[in-house]
């Protein structure tokens, strides 16, 4: 018995011990790190990693001219392209927070969007829906894992405005993406449980992952203190952006029969062409993890109060016929995203129309040149 209260003792004393020191180093840290909130775009189109994990860093640069974007590697493969948002909205008062690279899919920005959502100044959200995030399983424990932000997710848990049925079912779903990870499991179980003592451990913990997720990102960070002062013009003569994109375009994407991007069809599909000739006959778009994932992102933005638009992106129409995609399942995923977005009441940027269009994709999956203007377009649109 008295080894049990002396080791409740130590066990209070330690984390009594743990708060002072994160308090002391996170109070020291924040003068460091009020110096992120930068008056320029190197943060909000960066692609660093640490970036998306950090509810400080997204939500210190995310200002009124901001649009929030949620997606995957469409947002930075692009990146050295004339047309990419980097280039066309680089203004002090018209930008775009790009939020997402590679294998980032609905339950990783569900948790985002609960972790930034009521603190800072968003009114809408934006999320580019990929068609390979709903083949098979949905997300994958191995992608989950190393995309996962314990910093969001204690953000998240903190949220007033996140009901508690939208949070046990997020906590729920990591749970089940994080069955070989005993640190992210605990953590998840402690929060859920919430009794006084995990209150205070929580509180802890938050803390201690805020000054993680920070340093991290101060770490690889490349400091850009300039100033951007570049006001954005009333109008933007996209058709003129359009006319100057598809002369690129008949040059750099004019040597294969599917409009793509000369470079990458050369690298990725050139020697192998013949092989590829029907290679996807079974693929399908069933995931029904996918959907309930998608599902929470949209129930995070309703208890937000927040107006949606998703970007419904098809796949490269040449290309999908050459390698043989089930037409019924494009179908089937086109039907599905609109009767969830009329079941949800948002609004759908549907670009299923843009499936043959040419230069409107770099290649099979991502937006090329037409592709990105028209989406900043949309975006600048239905943004407020």
């Amino acid at each position: 018995m008295k080894r049990l209260k002396a080791l409740a003792v130590s066990i209070v004393l330690s984390l009594i011990i743990s708060f002072t020191f994160l308090n002391f180093y996170i109070n020291k840290e924040k003068k460091t790190f009020d110096l992120f909130s930068v008056k320029n775009n190197s943060i909000r189109y960066s692609d660093i990693t640490e970036k998306y994990k950090s509810h400080d860093v997204l939500t210190k640069n995310i200002g009124k001219g901001t649009i929030t974007l949620f997606g995957s590697s469409e947002l930075i493969v692009t990146n050295d392209w004339k047309e990419h948002p980097f280039r066309v909205l680089d203004y002090s008062d018209l930008n775009i927070m790009q939020i997402g690279e590679g294998f980032y899919q609905s339950i990783i920005h569900a948790i985002t969007l609960g972790s930034i959502g009521e603190d800072s100044p968003i009114t809408t959200v934006n999320l580019i829906l990929s068609m390979q995030w709903f083949e098979g399983i949905g997300m994958k424990p191995e992608a989950f894992q190393p995309r996962f932000s314990v910093d969001h997710l204690y953000n998240l848990y903190r949220s007033e405005k996140v009901s508690q049925e939208t949070k046990t079912k997020i906590y729920n779903r990591i749970l089940e993406l994080s069955k070989s990870n005993g640190v992210v499991t605990r953590i998840v179980e402690g929060i859920k449980r919430n009794t006084r003592f995990d209150q205070f451990v929580n509180n802890l913990m938050y803390k201690k992952y805020k000054l993680i997720a920070n340093s991290k990102f101060m770490k690889h960070y490349k400091v850009d203190y300039s100033v951007n002062e570049k006001k954005a013009p009333e109008k933007i003569d996209w058709d003129a952006l359009r006319k100057e994109a598809i002369s690129e375009c008949d040059v750099d994407s004019s040597s294969n029969e599917f409009f793509m991007f000369n470079k990458y069809f050369d690298k990725n599909f050139k020697m192998k062409l013949a092989k590829l000739k029907d290679s996807a006959k079974n693929t399908k778009y069933r995931s029904e993890e996918e959907y309930g994932d998608l599902q929470l992102f949209l129930d995070v933005a309703k208890d937000l109060g927040l107006k949606v638009n998703l970007i419904l992106v098809p796949l490269q129409g040449y290309w999908a016929d050459y390698t043989g995609v089930p037409k019924e399942e494009i179908e089937y995923y086109y039907s599905r995203i609109r009767e969830i977005s009329d079941k949800n009441n948002v609004n759908l940027i549907d670009y299923s129309k843009y499936s043959y269009t040419k230069y409107f994709f770099r290649d099979a999956t991502h937006l090329g040149r037409l592709g990105l203007l028209q989406l900043q377009e949309d975006l600048i649109k239905y943004n407020d």
